[in-house]
């Protein structure tokens, strides 16, 4: 019999609710009452817009599971679950994919080495980096090292094994099989341009590497922990024995990869309880191998219906009607303030007085390590998001080998045409490989241009200080208060501020496919994710506005 609204509160813990989260409630415990009674269950996949409150909603949902059922809670990273471990009930507990699937490797590892390992012998992140060294020519190492290092994390994400090793002990997922086509796909896909004179050589060494990352059986690195459970079968063919659970929350579903759907359905018990929850207008990974389709194949896979979470409780009334000319979906709250969004020409180091938390994001790398360093040098403290991409920088200096920094730009401008030229060649419609090229040569060409002593070791540590590259992630959120925070798009998913400027709205959709494409989905996603950034304040800028 289906409770009340008022019994569904009070069984979740809440004092109020909206009808999109009364709706999935209901719908849960639908889905409970049918697994209990061993009838087909509809599962379904939660569209939270920005600011939804998906967290209230993730933990009412886990409340109305029954302590009698094996539950779990997913998360993509270790600060979500931590989050989420506090809040949720003690019988659903909070798990990052990787931590789940470790569970799973570490099991099987004991029971080869016939000892308990300990963490610090089992996980080793340069893992693929030590195989490629030992196995490879110092030569090779130099020449193909990162394309090799880069196929072995796009199998893993996959999940396709060697073709010598299919049926000897491993399984590929997802109907993918190691052919060339599917390599030279996945490059083009990503943009990834391999030279096609050098190409059977690097498939070779791949293939080679990928294997013998696959036989050390007792060393797993961040990419193992989802991917051998996935790939790897026991003696008579079977799946690795694993903890299984009667229901399963899994957040952010839009950045599900093909190995991470597999073993959330390694996991789950025949006919399990599946609740996800995501927002597919915030997909915009798509170029470091998540898919666009993330959520459609999700509820495919689990037999799952779209349910809405369509109000977003963290911005103004003019930014949801700012954020509805990307995607009409969202909906502001009842209430919310009328805020503002406004447009500045010309403008002064003044707009930018240091405030806790404001926010400056664009498109591209380049305008924002422009903007930091016209910052700077007017003493407002500033704090770029921006560690990995700094670290892609500092190991494009390091390739290039130059004596100067007037040596280094030289080498540098031959490497962007050379790698235009190889692109267009290869992959001619590939605008988004082109932009992140460009953007790739602009950032560094910043740092170059800043350069007065003509010393690389000056330019290096002006990258290091710069995008914070020697700090840790988990100390970002200390380290940007009281400062004006500076970041792409991309690095700004997941925080907010109350006054957001978006920075160069021009860059969005410079280069984007046609209508319908992968790559103009995640330039409406990258428009919609910056608008919605904003509590209050939308401000958009330029970086020519910026007066001196």
């Amino acid at each position: 019999m289906a409770l009340s609204t008022q019994m569904l509160l009070t069984k979740t813990g809440l004092q109020t609710a909206s009808e999109y989260q009364i709706n999935i409630f209901r719908h849960l415990e639908t889905a409970i009452e049918a697994y209990l009674s061993h009838t087909p269950v509809v599962n379904a996949v939660v569209e939270a817009v920005a600011g939804s409150g998906k967290t209230t909603t993730i933990v009412g949902a886990a409340t109305l599971i029954p302590a009698s059922l094996k539950a779990i809670f997913l998360a993509f990273n270790k600060d979500i679950a931590v989050e989420l471990g506090d809040r949720l009930p003690k019988h659903v507990p909070a798990k990052t994919l990787n931590s789940l699937g470790w569970g799973i490797c570490k099991r099987y590892a004991d029971g080869v080495a016939g000892r308990k390992i300990s963490f610090d012998e089992f996980n080793d992140s340069n893992k693929v980096w030590k195989i490629i060294r030992n196995h490879c020519s110092k030569q090779e190492s130099s020449d193909f090292g990162k394309d090799i290092k880069w196929l072995v994390s796009m199998a893993k994400s996959y999940g396709v094994v060697p073709a010598a090793l299919e049926g000897n002990g491993y399984e590929s997922a997802n109907g993918l099989r190691d052919e060339d086509s599917t390599w030279d796909s996945i490059c083009s896909h990503f943009g990834r341009t391999i030279d096609v004179v050098t190409r059977p050589t690097v498939y070779r060494l791949f293939r080679e590497i990928l294997t013998l990352s696959l036989e050390d059986e007792l060393v797993y690195d961040f990419d193992d922990q989802k991917y051998f459970p996935v790939v790897r079968r026991t003696e008579n063919g079977g799946r690795l024995p694993c903890f299984q659970y009667d229901a399963i929350i899994i957040d952010e579903v839009q950045d599900v990869s093909p190995v991470d759907l597999e073993l959330v359905k390694l996991v789950a018990k025949k006919g399990a309880i599946f609740l996800g929850v995501g927002d597919s207008r915030q997909a915009i990974y798509g170029f470091r191998g998540a898919d666009t389709q993330s959520i459609a194949k999700f509820k495919a896979a689990t037999n799952g219906i779209e349910l809405p979470l369509s109000i977003s409780y963290r911005c103004a009334t003019s930014i949801i009607e700012a954020a509805r000319s990307v995607y009409p979906v969202i909906e502001a709250a009842s209430g919310a303030p009328e805020g503002e969004v406004t447009q500045l020409g010309n403008y002064t180091h003044e707009e930018f007085s240091a405030r806790n938390g404001d926010m400056i994001i664009c498109r591209n790398n380049a305008p924002v390590v422009t903007m930091a360093y016209k910052m700077i040098r007017r003493r407002i403290p500033v704090f770029v998001k921006g560690r990995d991409i700094g670290k892609g920088i500092l190991s494009l200096i390091e390739s290039l080998k130059a004596d100067s920094v007037r040596d280094l730009n030289s080498k540098l401008n031959i490497w962007f045409a050379q790698q235009t030229s190889i692109l267009h060649e290869n992959d001619p419609d590939n605008d988004d490989a082109q932009q992140r090229l460009e953007d790739r040569f602009a950032t560094l060409m910043v740092f170059i241009s800043e350069n007065s002593d003509n010393l690389i070791d000056s330019v290096i540590l002006d990258v290091e200080t710069v995008l914070s590259v020697k700090g840790s992630d988990k100390s970002d959120k200390a380290a940007m208060k009281g400062k004006v925070v500076l970041s792409t798009i991309h690095k700004s998913k997941g925080l907010e501020a109350d006054t957001v400027f978006i920075l160069d709205e021009h860059l969005l959709y410079k280069m984007s496919g046609d209508e319908g494409s992968w790559t103009h989905t995640q330039e409406k996603n990258l428009e919609y994710v910056a608008i919605t950034r904003a509590k209050n304040r939308l401000v958009y800028i330029t970086s020519e506005g910026f007066k001196d």
